[in-house]
Order: C-alpha cells, then structure tokens, then sequence
C-alpha cells in the first residue's frame, strides 16, 4: 500500500527502527519506537508524523501546519488531568495519558492533550531532545507521546508553536465513549473504525464512504456529539439529569443521585467512580453494578476492577420507569460492601 502511494517512500520496520527492545504494552511500545524512528537519517528536519488509522478527507495547504517558524499543533482537550476514559477497564492508552499528565504536572509543564489521531507536525531535533529527556529506557513508563511533545516544546520555544482545536472525525468513536471538551474544527482527518461503517446501532457512519462524504460524516459527528452532551449534561426538554457519583472507601459505597435519565440505550450515562478514602490509597477490587425493574429483573449490568479514578457507562433501559440500581465491590481487602438507589427514567422526547 506505501510502495503504491508513495513510490520513493523510505520504510522502516519495527526490528529495523529498535531491534528487540520492543515493550509488550501498546502504548510504550508507540513511545519507544517513536523515540528510535525520530532518530533515523531519513527523518527530515520537520516532518509530519501519523497513525496508521488517520484517513485524509481534504487537501491543506503548508499552512494548516506551518507558517514560517510557527508549527500549529491540534489538541482535544486543555488538562489531561480531566481524562476518565476507559471503562469498563483501562487501556493501555489510558495508562500513557496519565503518565504523561503526571510527568508534565511534576515539571510544572501545561498538560493539554494532543493525541487527536490526526498527523501532527514535528520538530526532529526538539523531539529527539524531549523524548532522550523523558523516555529514558524501553521499559519506563509509557506516556501519551504526542502531548509529552508539544507540551515541552510550547513551554520552551512559546513562539514558535500555536495550538488549535484538533480536526478529527471518529474521536471519540462513539459518543458516549467519552465527551470532548472541544468540538473538532472543519475536520480534515477521520480516525478510522470499520465497525463504525457497520454497526447500525451505534456506527455513525453507517450508509457513508471512509474516503468521501466529509459533509455529511461531519454533520453526523457533531449530531452525536450534542445528542450525548444532551444526555449527559443537558437532560431532555425540562428534565435535569444530575449527577451519578459512586463514593468507594474500604468500608462503604455511597451512591449519589439526582434528577432523571433519559431512556434508551444511545442516551449513555457516565457514572464517576470517585475514591473517597482519607489518606488516598486506591481501594482496590472488582464492582459489580445492576440496573433491575421494580420487580428484580436485571435490564442492565457492568463490572469493573477498582483501583482509580474512572467512570462506570450506564445504558439507560429503553422503557421509562423507575428502576433500582445496586453496586457490590469485593475488595482485596477481604471487605465486602453494597450500595443501592433508584432512577427515574424518561422518555426522551427529542430523540425520532
């Protein structure tokens, strides 16, 4: 595919860029390699670097990336600190996120995120001089390296980098999977799932080609977006979803929560799992939610490991009603622990 496109193309291979120094895990894997290929000869001065999943919907001019000395970098999201995805379990990706916000906030570094699976435009000496700072060995922490770069390198030459809204499609890949802080800007890339092609329950580009219909993917993607925001933040017409908080110390669950929920599965409610010990120790364990119907009938479940702070996805129940809701946390411990409340369910009045 890279010989047909690009027929001068200079390719590496994984073995060729790091040998045999590769980390099991997803994204230190991405960090170390990264690190050895912007050491390579055939990496120019500046270059753009991608992901293999980034489709180009349009053409740009240099601009879009460089003006003279100015380099413009996209970013998703202002504080990493903020990222609770990950749920039911935390990825790989995940784990580099917060490495990499607890790298720059110990360096009294900005924190922004900019692994907005789209090319990036990149600075070789300024990367290899950041990544031989922070990336010390292949078995390190793994970090979100796109957001350890331009994180540093804004911080230490300020004018000579700008940062814009990223430019997206397909980031999140459902909405729901989490809430963009910033809605993507005339989206030049899409980061590519099939299943979002196939999928007719929650694909939103079902019935649309991946290499075309920019206009109509772009209407669709900010229609799910606010439909998910409604959801979650906004409620439907005069309700008021609240906020859905589950508490965990060793010795207790609290669940708090308040307002109404709108029905139907699309309308995916996050419920923050916050650890409310004193001394912050993480409680460690496994949760086990249920959504039942006033009689017992479960219509709803999700299990999760604790041991940070995450979110819990609540597929409200297609019908409105009042359901009961029940946690059960098996901690490390040996501490069993219950907490139970009840959720209005409406209609959602908006949604054909």
């Amino acid at each position: 595919m890279a010989a047909r496109h690009f027929p001068k193309a200079h390719i590496l291979t994984d073995d060729v860029v790091a040998g045999d120094r590769l980390p099991a895990d997803h994204q230190a894997r991405n960090t170390w390699l990264r690190k050895q290929l912007y050491r390579q000869d055939a990496i120019e001065p500046n270059f753009l670097a991608a992901d293999e999943d980034s489709l180009a919907l349009r053409k740009l001019a240099r601009g879009y990336y460089q003006e003279g000395s100015l380099h413009t970098a996209y970013s998703f999201q202002d504080d990493i600190g903020t990222w609770l995805a990950g749920s039911p379990t935390t990825t790989s990706f995940d784990r580099g996120m917060r490495n990499a916000w607890k790298l720059l906030a110990e360096a009294a570094y900005p924190a922004r995120a900019y692994a907005s699976h789209m090319p990036q435009i990149v600075n070789k000496s300024l990367a290899n001089e950041i990544f031989d700072r922070f990336v010390i060995r292949a078995e390190g922490p793994a970090y979100d390296e796109w957001s350890l770069y331009f994180n540093v390198a804004q911080q230490v030459y300020p004018r000579h980098f700008a940062t814009k809204p990223y430019g997206t499609l397909g980031w999140p890949m459902r909405p729901g999977d989490w809430l963009p802080e910033i809605e993507p800007m005339e989206p030049g890339f899409e980061n590519y799932y099939p299943q979002n092609y196939e999928t007719a329950e929650r694909g939103m580009f079902v019935g649309l080609e991946p290499l075309g219909d920019l206009e109509a993917k772009t209407r669709r993607m900010i229609e799910a977006l606010a439909d998910a925001s409604r959801a979650e933040i906004k409620g439907g017409g005069a309700h008021s979803p609240g906020l859905l908080v589950l508490i965990v110390t060793p010795e207790a669950l609290k669940f708090v929560g308040s307002g109404t929920i709108l029905a139907g599965k699309r309308n995916v409610r996050r419920i923050l799992l916050v650890n409310g010990a004193a001394d912050v120790t993480p409680v460690t364990g496994r949760l086990d939610m249920f959504v039942t119907e006033p009689r017992g009938t479960p219509v709803a479940g999700e299990s999760v490991r604790l041991g940070e702070v995450c979110w819990i996805p609540l597929l409200p129940p297609d019908k409105p009603g009042l359901y009961a809701i029940r946690f059960f946390a098996a901690l490390d411990g040996g501490a069993r622990l219950e907490a139970r409340g009840l959720l209005t369910v409406v209609a959602d009045e908006e949604r054909p």
